[in-house]
């Protein structure tokens, strides 16, 4: 993502003319003004280190998205610490200490309390570990625990 938009910018292109850019391989999708289109495709065949191939696809569909690894484990509460723990693979006096310190974000919105309740639907980010998407925490283990399913992006 950094060398893509750091390609573009060296072209003197405007931030604002640059939309999403998804990071995939073999394959990545940047979202542009049509305005810089052409430009773009004369002037950039080097990103980063590599050289690259360029087109423009006005298809509806995106050749390259998100996939994902889908988790599961048990855990004793649906408190954020709980979470975190299971996620990061870390005690929750260290999931704590991630969230205090500003880690971490639910729905992309920072959260300093260890307390705050997590909800199915959430999308957690962990610096430094990656995002997770939680689907499901309405199971209960025979050991009273509940099942979290989840999905970290990758």
């Amino acid at each position: 993502h950094r060398d893509i938009l750091g390609s573009l910018m060296a072209q003197g292109i405007e931030r604002d003319k640059v939309g999403d850019i998804l990071v995939s391989h073999p394959c990545s999708v940047v979202f542009l003004a049509s305005s810089i289109a052409e430009h773009i495709l004369l002037s950039v065949d080097k990103i980063g280190n590599c050289g690259v191939q360029l087109e423009v696809d006005e298809s509806e569909t995106v050749p390259c998205g998100n996939s994902f690894l889908e988790l599961s484990d048990t855990i004793p509460s649906k408190r954020l610490d709980c979470i975190v723990s299971s996620l990061a693979k870390t005690s929750r006096s260290k999931a704590a200490e991630l969230i205090e310190s500003g880690f971490v974000a639910v729905n992309g919105i920072e959260i300093l309390k260890v307390t705050k309740a997590v909800l199915e639907g959430d999308v957690i980010s962990v610096r430094k570990v990656g995002k997770f998407k939680i689907d499901s925490m309405s199971d209960v283990s025979k050991k009273g625990r509940i099942i979290l399913k989840c999905r970290k992006y990758t």
